[in-house]
C-alpha cells in the first residue's frame, strides 16, 4: 500500500553534511524536485551501532557512605586527565543520504508511523519488526526516536502497539515534515549475547544514533552558550547589577482638568542640627 522512490544524489544537498568534511551549516537539505502530492519527502540514513557497549548508569546514592563515595569518586574523575574515546560515539553513517518519498496511495489522506517504517525498512533490506527509526533535530544536534509507544503533548500514549503504528506521522509526537533526516537501524544490528545496546527496548535510546559531527556540535552549541551567559554578566556587572540610577523623577498631577508635573531628586535632603 505504499510507494516510493529514492534518488542517490548530493546535489540537492550542497555543504550539509554531518559527519564529514565541511561541518554542517545548521539547516536542513533543501528539496529541489517537487514530490507527489499527498507524500512525505525525506532524507535517510543507515547508522551503526558504536564499537563498544556504551557503559550502565551508575544506580543512585541512598546511604551516608554511598553518597561519601559517589563524591570522593567525583572528586577523583575531576582530577584525573580527559579521556576521549572515539569508540563511544557511533561512525559515520552511510553516505550519500538517501532520499525517500513516502506516498500514500489510499483514499484516506494522511500517512502513517508504520508506514514510514516500512518505507524505511524496505529501502535498507530490513525487516520490519526489527526497524528502528530517528528523526535529527539539526537545531539541537540531536535525535527523536520515533515509537509506537510516544506520548503525545499531553502525555498520552497509544493504547496498543498496533494503535501507535496507525497514528499520522506529520502530527505530534512524531512532527515529520518534508525535509526531515531519519536515521536508520535495526535490531539485528545488536549481535552482543545480553543485547546490551537495548535496540529491543521500547523506547531505545537516542543516543544511539549520535554521531561524532552530533558530538562536535552539541559542543559547540554548549560553548556558544557558555559564552553569551558570560557576556550577560558581564554586562550587567558594567550596568551596576542591572539598576537603573534614577537621579530625578516626575510626578504628575491632574487637577480640575489641568495637570502639574513636579520635578523632585532621587535623593532626600536632610538638615544637619
Amino acid at each position: 500500500h505504499i510507494s516510493y522512490h529514492t534518488s542517490h544524489t548530493t546535489q540537492a544537498w550542497g555543504l550539509f553534511s554531518r559527519g564529514v568534511e565541511p561541518m554542517d551549516q545548521g539547516s536542513a537539505p533543501p528539496i529541489h524536485e517537487a514530490p507527489p502530492a499527498m507524500s512525505l519527502d525525506l532524507w535517510v540514513e543507515r547508522h551503526e551501532l558504536p564499537a563498544e557497549v556504551p557503559p550502565l548508569a551508575e544506580p543512585e546514592p541512598k546511604t551516608k557512605q554511598e553518597h561519601a563515595a559517589a563524591a570522593r569518586a567525583k572528586q577523583l574523575n575531576a582530577l584525573a586527565p580527559p579521556v576521549v574515546n572515539p569508540n563511544t560515539i557511533a561512525p559515520t553513517p552511510s553516505w550519500p543520504p538517501r532520499r525517500l518519498v513516502v506516498q500514500q496511495t489510499h483514499q484516506k489522506e494522511v500517512i502513517t508511523l508504520g508506514q514510514l517504517m516500512a518505507a524505511a525498512a524496505a529501502e535498507f533490506d530490513i525487516a520490519e519488526d526489527d526497524v528502528v527509526i530517528a528523526k535529527h533535530d539539526y537545531l539541537k544536534s540531536t535525535w527523536v526516536v520515533l515509537t509506537p509507544s510516544m506520548k503525545n503533548k499531553s502525555g498520552k500514549k497509544s493504547k496498543s502497539l498496533a494503535q501507535g503504528r496507525a497514528r499520522q506521522v506529520r502530527q505530534s509526537p512524531f512532527s515529520v515534515k518534508d525535509g526531515d533526516v531519519i536515521g536508520v537501524l535495526s535490531k539485528q544490528d545488536d549481535t552482543t549475547p545480553a543485547k546490551e545496546f537495548g535496540l529491543c527496548n521500547t523506547t531505545p535510546a537516542s543516543s544511539l544514533f549520535d554521531t561524532k559531527a552530533d558530538e562536535r556540535a552539541r559542543r559547540r552549541i554548549a560553548e556558544q552558550r557558555a559564552e553569551k551567559k558570560a557576556r550577560g554578566k558581564a554586562n550587567k556587572g558594567a550596568n551596576g547589577g542591572g539598576k537603573k540610577n534614577q537621579s530625578s523623577k516626575e510626578i504628575q498631577l491632574a487637577l480640575g482638568g489641568m495637570s502639574f508635573t513636579f520635578e523632585s531628586s532621587g535623593e532626600e535632603d536632610s538638615d544637619e542640627e
